[in-house]
């Protein structure tokens, strides 16, 4: 796999939130980097890639921030709200509870 290649291969891990797989194709991406050599004309490409990478990496980041405070708005927010059954009846859904988040 190419250099290019290798960093396609971290933006699609990235997207797809495999946080594990894009780690492990940076400390790959770091050791080819250290032992090969890289033709100067590649410098740009490769340096527009990876600065795509961290602006991919950085809305990751603050998307998956955003969802999390509406979740807990949400949440927050629907500990107070009245709910009817289809006869009218108010019910108390059972909302709350420990949050638990993966990232």
């Amino acid at each position: 796999m190419n250099l290019m290649e290798h960093i396609s291969e971290i933006r699609t891990a990235i997207s797809d939130l495999d946080l594990n797989r894009a780690i492990y194709l940076f400390d790959q991406l770091e050791s080819e980097l250290r032992d090969g050599e890289i033709d100067k004309s590649d410098h740009s490409e490769i340096q527009r890639a990876l600065d795509d990478i961290l602006a991919l990496a950085q809305s990751t980041h603050d998307g998956i921030g955003a969802a999390r405070k509406q979740m807990k708005k949400i949440i927050s927010e629907a500990g107070r709200i009245d709910v009817y059954d289809k006869l009218g009846e108010k019910i108390s859904p059972e909302v709350g509870g420990e949050l638990v988040w993966k990232y």
